[in-house]
């Protein structure tokens, strides 16, 4: 039964052509990344789509989340929506996948549950996925904290291997010194270049080495 203060789930979204697949895997998009939900059409249905910061379409929900998400987002509710990992079924049919960490509240709550989903944003950047599947005691719980709480129970730690793998769980030292330079941090910015450049040049001297030259 749905609580009338907030929902929370994972639900995977599917990357349909080769171009959305990398630009799911490039650069720009970041585990914690906040993705902007909208809507299509497909027959006369609602077909919940996500795009990152920069506007890029990355994929869509299956029918049921999206008639879900339709459905309380025509009731006014806030939803919020960030990439939790990337993942890949090894299958003729299939291919890369996200799964998105999805947070919603009616406006009364709005605040509460957006401190709320920054703090699950940063589980995520640190590749761990709290529970978002919150029952009445603890939705009471992080409503009286006013969102500064994370549940203890952790999901998706390892997915089966029917599923697929992840690929992409957590950000990297070098994602997150750029993604600090993006936000205005120029020094971290030259110091994650710097770092990459010395990666570099350190897989060139092994290699000269490997091969003595």
């Amino acid at each position: 039964m749905l609580d009338s203060r907030y929902l929370g789930t994972y639900a995977k979204a599917t990357c349909p052509d080769r171009k959305m697949v990398g630009l799911l895997l490039g650069a720009d998009t970041l585990v914690g990344d906040e993705f902007e939900l909208f809507f299509k059409t497909d027959s006369g249905d609602p077909v919940a789509w996500i795009r990152t910061r920069f506007g890029q379409e990355i994929g869509y929900f299956d029918r049921n989340i999206s008639y879900r998400l339709s459905a309380i987002k025509a009731d006014g509710w806030t939803i919020r929506v960030d990439l939790a990992f990337i993942g890949m079924t090894d299958t003729a049919d299939s291919g890369y996948w996200s799964m998105m960490g999805i947070v919603a509240s009616p406006l009364r709550y709005s605040d509460e549950v957006g401190v709320f989903f920054d703090k699950v944003r940063e589980q995520h950047m640190a590749g761990i996925r709290p529970d978002l599947e919150l029952n009445t005691k603890a939705i009471d719980q992080m409503i009286e904290a006013k969102g500064n709480w994370v549940p203890t129970k952790n999901v998706y730690d390892k997915i089966p291997k029917k599923e697929g793998v992840i690929v992409k769980g957590e950000r990297s030292l070098s994602e997150k010194l750029i993604e600090q330079g993006r936000a205005g941090n120029k020094g971290c910015y030259a110091i994650s270049w710097a770092f990459i450049g010395l990666l570099v040049v350190g897989a060139v001297f092994l290699l000269k080495g490997l091969l003595g030259l």
